[in-house]
């Protein structure tokens, strides 16, 4: 597996800028760079018994030494001679030798070391090396040696002609020749505990260089804390390491802003929507951080062997939450959309990130009758509802496949701001009525997610339709049906003219109130609503009174027949 940085050239102008020395995020426009941890095949040794490595001299500047290097555009490795250009207490800095004094000069070796081991935007007086350190723990030593080795190069553009800003290597980790299975290829370890940076079009030592550099250094020391984590973890973890030293990763989220709906968990190597996907991973280790531990919610899931989906659940068990992963990506997808710290205890918004997403779909003329929608394991789909006046109730209604669980949740608003956020339990059907709609709410936004279990046998996938209507009123025929067989258990009924919130009921026997205000169950897979109570021998039917109500107001009421002797 190999780590890599892609670049695009749109704004080779452009430059970050920090102000601050606390962890603050600047407001500046950023180049789009994707990471390739995935895009190169996995190897295998050649030799089940690899020999030692031969004992090497102390370094000083001024020694050459041939690398091994990746042309992505080939998938091939091929020589180049570099030189060791500089050397810190925690790295040595060596630089292809075609490069010197063409791109790369002292002092970009100056200021690579100084943001490496002394000073970053988040902390002027620690390094990238100190703050990583302390969250994720120590990078490998692969080498015998505890500095960490940089090459600065030319690294020739992808297939695609995407710029590959820089990667980190696992090959680099194993002794003597590998093989890729799949295609035959040979690759030449360095053996060495190595990072590879650009420096054509990305400049030496700049801001983008040290971007690359922060995130290319927590990859590898995950290496040594998981070497089988799943790439959406281990990206997520990078990406908040470009944030915690001071270089947020705005061309990421910006681009998840405008692609929403793709999966959190699944990584499309051929996906057109590869950027967003780094986006999506920034805001989920940003959210874990600011809502479930801060710093020790990201070292937990950074240090557990435990990989995906269940070391993110080991690290809130231990931590002492009682939330799951599925649980926080719910409250996430939401916090993603509204971003209000002011509603939810907070829970639904960010301190240091402003994502600004748009909706899916949106829909002003009525009535609306989808066609069918799919969902992939954890994604999620924004679709709007707006109506400025008037004042009739907005019914939804929606149906799944039934493959797997959803989690559905309904947001409303008023003139942009926040009104409530409503649960819609759901197996297959379901349905939701917002009176005032045009009135007291303005937009209602429907966000169905695939919450369930079905990453454990691959990325699952469900299709589901939506219904909107505007109604002046919600009727119901209700039924009351005394059991044949055991007649002292009864069932009411309720059968709207359009799927709906649950209508209540409550049973009265004289003085004493037996049922008051209680939800009606939806039949699973119908259209209606049932509940079946069991009236005790010492109450007489015929003293039984019954109240349904919807949305607080009547709808029908009536007694309990007597029983035949």
């Amino acid at each position: 597996m190999v780590s890599k940085l892609l670049i695009n050239q749109r704004f080779p102008f452009l430059f970050l800028s920090f102000l601050f020395p606390i962890l603050m995020i600047p407001v500046v426009q950023a180049m789009e760079w994707i990471d390739g941890t995935h895009l190169l095949p996995s190897t295998v040794p050649i030799d089940l018994i690899p020999s030692a490595p031969a004992q090497r001299n102390p370094l000083q500047i001024g020694d050459q030494r041939i690398f091994f290097a990746v042309n992505f555009r080939t998938q091939d490795q091929y020589n180049l001679r570099a030189t060791l250009r500089g050397i810190g207490d925690f790295c040595y800095v060596y630089v292809q030798n075609s490069e010197w004094n063409r791109r790369v000069n002292s002092r970009a070796i100056t200021n690579l070391i100084r943001s490496f081991e002394r000073s970053t935007p988040t902390d002027p007086n620690r390094g990238i090396y100190q703050i990583q350190t302390k969250i994720f723990g120590q990078p490998p030593d692969r080498d015998g040696d505890e500095r960490v080795f940089f090459l600065l190069l030319d690294i020739p553009s992808d297939a695609r002609g995407q710029v590959v800003a820089g990667y980190f290597s696992d090959i680099d980790q194993q002794r003597g020749q590998l093989r890729d299975p799949k295609t035959g290829k040979l690759y030449n370890s360095n053996e060495l505990d190595l990072i590879y940076l650009d420096t054509n079009p990305i400049s030496a030592g700049g801001p983008d260089s040290l971007t690359v550099l922060a995130h290319e250094f927590q990859h590898l020391i995950h290496w040594k804390n998981d070497r089988r984590e799943t790439v959406w973890v281990n990206e997520s973890l990078s990406e908040f390491a470009m944030f915690i030293c001071g270089f947020p990763p705005l061309d990421h989220l910006s681009s998840f802003e405008a692609n929403p709906e793709i999966s959190l968990i699944d990584w499309d190597r051929d996906s057109p929507y590869l950027l967003a996907s780094y986006g999506a991973a920034y805001l989920w280790s940003l959210y874990l951080y600011e809502h479930h531990g801060k710093e020790q919610i990201i070292t937990t899931i950074a240090r557990s062997r435990s990989s995906g989906i269940s070391g993110i659940n080991q690290a809130l068990r231990t931590l002492g939450s009682k939330e799951t992963f599925q649980t926080v990506y719910a409250d996430w997808k939401i916090a993603n959309l509204v971003d209000d710290l002011d509603f939810g205890n907070g829970k639904y918004g960010y301190r240091n990130a402003n994502p600004r997403i748009q909706v899916s779909k949106k829909h002003q003329f009525y009535p609306v009758k989808s066609g069918r929608q799919l969902l992939k394991s954890y994604s999620v789909n924004y679709i709007s509802f707006a109506q400025s006046s008037g004042e009739k109730s907005l019914s939804l209604s929606m149906e799944t496949d039934g493959k797997y669980n959803y989690d559905v949740r309904i947001i409303t608003k008023n003139q942009g701001k926040l009104v409530d956020i409503i649960k819609l339990p759901i197996e297959t059907l379901a349905g939701k009525t917002i009176p005032n709609f045009g009135r007291r709410i303005d937009e209602v936004i429907l966000v169905p997610s695939l919450s369930s279990e079905a990453h454990l046998l691959g990325i699952g996938k469900s299709t589901y339709i939506y219904n909107a209507s505007l109604q002046d009123e919600v009727d119901f025929e209700i039924f009351v049906i005394n059991n044949p067989i055991h007649r002292r258990y009864w069932e009411i009924l309720a059968i709207p003219s359009q799927l709906s919130d649950p209508p209540t009921i409550t049973i009265r026997s004289g003085n004493d109130t037996l049922i008051f205000s209680l939800p009606i169950p939806l039949v699973s897979d119908q259209p209606f609503f049932a509940y079946s109570f069991y009236l005790p021998l010492t109450i007489e039917a015929k003293s039984v009174e019954w109240f349904v109500s919807f949305l607080n107001t009547p709808v029908a009421s009536g007694k309990l027949p007597s029983l035949p002797d």
